[in-house]
């Protein structure tokens, strides 16, 4: 599990979010949320990262930081809410390289196999690294564990 986290940890971002809303009892106030993303490509000062749909709906302001503590303000490109994903971008200093996350196929998982998640859970634990046992395989190729 080690060698998975320090090999694809820095691709790993962690997002928080902010929304301005308007109450009856408060007026306007804020909320915020936060939740993980992975970068998976960059081209020149752009960096494309995937989150869920549910870190980022609704988000007037969405911030990432890499791990190594910089933070950029990032844009909502695209998502899509049933299958719970969203597409955002940043734009980073021109000469800089962001640590792009490897994808692969699930084409060979099995029931039983190893998995690693790596995230931000509740918004304050970024980099945390847990690992488990693949315990359902749909028949849509989507792998569920717990």
């Amino acid at each position: 599990m080690s060698q998975v986290a320090e090999l694809v940890a820095d691709s790993v971002v962690e997002i928080t979010t902010s929304q301005v809303k308007t109450g009856s009892i408060y007026g306007q106030y804020v909320t915020s949320g936060a939740g993980s993303g992975v970068i998976i490509t960059q081209g020149g000062t752009t960096a494309y990262i995937v989150t869920n749909y549910h870190v980022v709906e609704g988000a007037d302001k969405i911030v990432v930081r890499l791990t190594n503590g910089k933070e950029y303000t990032a844009t909502y490109l695209d998502g899509d809410v049933q299958a719970d994903i969203a597409m955002l971008t940043i734009t980073v200093e021109s000469g800089v390289e962001l640590t792009r996350a490897t994808l692969g196929s699930s084409a060979s998982l099995k029931v039983g196999d190893g998995v690693v998640a790596i995230g931000n859970p509740l918004g304050q634990l970024g980099g945390t690294v847990t690992d488990q046992s693949l315990i359902l395989i749909r028949s849509s190729r989507t792998a569920m564990n717990c």
